[in-house]
């Protein structure tokens, strides 16, 4: 059986762009989130201590042999486009072990507000269905995680499409 690689990025809706200089050794990785917030003026990505949302990174491509990119050492030394529309819509994965994040992807999420999670480990940013302290996502759609997936940890191959919260949304 071959696997595909899910891509999680812009689906549909506004593509209004602003140029964000970033914090120093932003890692963004190919199979999570692109969320990023401001901290002390440049972009950072959006973890589980984010209150806010300034948009979607573009991210570029990245060396051969990685899953991911980093921005410069040097804080303010690279911009990157982020798309800032709130009616923009994005697929990411979903945060689901079966323990620690106990609710999967279903019908009964769609139109509420949920966290993002970003793991340590991994760097993977991932929707967070199971907490909805800071409300940063609404949730639009998406697809559970099926059970072989769910305790390999997290490679869920399930996935949300969701949109930033404009309650939480940082104005350009």
């Amino acid at each position: 059986m071959t696997t595909q690689q899910l891509k999680y990025d812009w689906v549909t809706g506004g593509l209004t762009r602003w140029p964000l200089a970033m914090a120093a050794s932003q890692k963004f990785v190919d199979r999570g989130g692109k969320f990023v917030d401001i901290a002390s003026g440049y972009g950072t990505v959006v973890d589980a201590n984010s209150s806010y949302i300034f948009g979607w990174a573009e991210v570029p491509g990245h060396a051969s042999g990685y899953d991911y990119y980093t921005t410069s050492a040097t804080a303010g030394a690279e911009e990157l486009s982020v798309i800032i529309s709130p009616d923009a819509v994005f697929k990411m994965p979903v945060a689901y072990d079966g323990s620690s994040y106990t609710v999967n992807y279903a019908y009964t999420v769609i139109g509420t507000a949920h966290d993002i999670y970003r793991d340590g480990t991994s760097y993977v940013q991932f929707a967070d269905l199971t907490n909805s302290t800071d409300d940063l996502l609404i949730v639009l759609g998406g697809k559970a995680a099926s059970a072989v997936a769910a305790v390999t940890g997290y490679t869920s191959d399930g996935y949300a499409y969701v949109r930033p919260n404009p309650a939480v949304m940082i104005a350009a």
